[in-house]
């Protein structure tokens, strides 16, 4: 029995040693594609939205715009749009493991790039901004995560962290 958990545990280390080095010989991301397949990024339409099967994604907005259930209404926020948009972009630059992918002027609508701190699996949130006509202002937020089948949480984790530190701004 002993000899067995030995080789067992023989195996497991190797196996940890040799994606640690797969890593660093072809990079993170690249492994990530070898063992799971490509992110497969589409741009998103908040209008016309479909969400997935799966409960790996999360969903904020305003009930005047998705026409997919959301998980939580967007908030009212006591910023103009322009301003909004000062601060998000901000916010995305101080954080950690965040990359702004793409960025749409026109719609004002954002696709950025959060990875895990462990492994670096990649989610996508695409993020827009909408002017109210008092001069406030609120937000789509849709993120998902891109392996796996179940998120465990973490993607209405972040919009629900995003959703407060955007109400918060002054």
């Amino acid at each position: 029995m002993w000899a067995v958990l030995k080789i067992a545990a023989a195996v497991l280390v190797a196996v940890v040693l040799l994606t640690i080095l797969a890593a660093a010989i072809v990079g993170r991301t690249e492994l990530l594609a070898l063992l799971f397949g490509p992110v497969e990024r589409q741009a998103i339409d908040f209008t016309t939205l479909e969400r997935r099967a799966t409960p790996n994604d999360f969903l904020a907005c305003p009930a005047e715009i998705c026409t997919a259930e959301a998980d939580v209404e967007s908030p009212v926020i006591a910023l103009s749009v322009d301003h909004l948009r000062v601060r998000f972009l901000e916010l995305v630059a101080a954080r950690p493991r965040l990359t702004l992918l793409t960025s749409d002027p026109v719609l004002d609508q954002y696709d950025v790039e959060e990875r895990s701190a462990l492994f670096g699996f990649p989610d996508t949130m695409t993020v827009r901004l909408f002017a109210r006509r008092d001069g406030t202002s609120t937000v789509a937020i849709y993120s998902r995560s891109h392996y796996g089948k179940d998120d465990l949480g973490v993607n209405q984790a972040r919009v629900r962290a995003w959703l407060d530190d955007l109400a918060a701004l002054r």
